[in-house]
C-alpha cells in the first residue's frame, strides 16, 4: 500500500508534533496502524487504510466542532497515484491514470508543487496539457488536478474542492 495522503504540518510547530497530531486524529478515526514519512520540510506522507476524502471530510467536521482539535497540521490532501519523478513515468501516469478521469465538458486547476526535484512546474504543466480535456477554470473548478513533486517520486491526483481540508 501506497501512501494516500500528503498533509502539511505548521513550521511553528515541526514534524514531530505534526506527526503524533497525524497520528492521533487517523488512530481516531479508526486506522491504528498509519504510517508517515517526511517527504519535505513541512510535507509528510500519510499511509492508512482509511478512504483519503473520508478523513478529509471528517477533519472538517472535526474542526467545525472544535477547531483547537487540529492545531498543529494546516492542510490535508487525498492521492491518487504515486510515480517516480521522471518525466516517462510522469507521462506514462498522466496518459494511463488522469487521462481518463478528464472530458471535454469538465473545468478544471491545475496545482504544481515542485518542493524537491529536476523538473520544473511549468515543463509538467505542460505535459500535463497534452492528456487533458476540458477547459482550465482557476477560479470555480469542478476539479483539480495536483501534482506534487518531490525528489524521488510524484503524487498525483484528480479531486474536486471539497476533498480538501485546509485550516488556512
Amino acid at each position: 500500500m501506497e501512501p494516500n495522503l500528503l498533509v502539511k504540518y505548521s513550521s511553528q510547530s515541526g514534524y514531530l508534533t505534526g506527526r503524533s497530531e497525524v497520528h492521533g486524529i487517523i488512530n481516531r478515526l479508526g486506522d491504528k496502524n498509519s504510517e508517515q514519512e517526511l517527504l519535505a520540510p513541512g510535507i509528510m506522507a500519510v499511509q492508512t487504510e482509511l478512504k483519503a476524502r473520508k478523513v478529509t471530510e471528517e477533519l472538517r467536521d472535526m474542526y467545525a466542532t472544535d477547531p483547537d482539535s487540529i492545531r498543529h497540521t494546516t492542510l490535508w490532501l487525498p492521492v491518487d497515484n504515486w510515480c517516480d519523478a521522471s518525466e516517462i513515468a510522469i507521462r506514462k501516469s498522466l496518459e494511463e491514470d488522469i487521462k481518463p478521469l478528464f472530458t471535454e465538458s469538465d473545468q478544471y486547476r491545475i496545482e504544481i508543487y515542485c518542493h524537491k526535484g529536476e523538473l520544473t512546474a511549468e515543463k509538467l504543466k505542460r505535459l500535463v496539457l497534452l492528456f487533458l480535456k476540458g477547459t482550465i477554470n482557476e477560479e470555480n473548478p469542478q476539479k483539480i488536478l495536483r501534482m506534487d513533486l518531490f525528489l524521488e517520486n510524484v503524487a498525483i491526483t484528480v479531486m474536486r474542492p471539497k476533498d480538501i481540508f485546509s485550516r488556512a
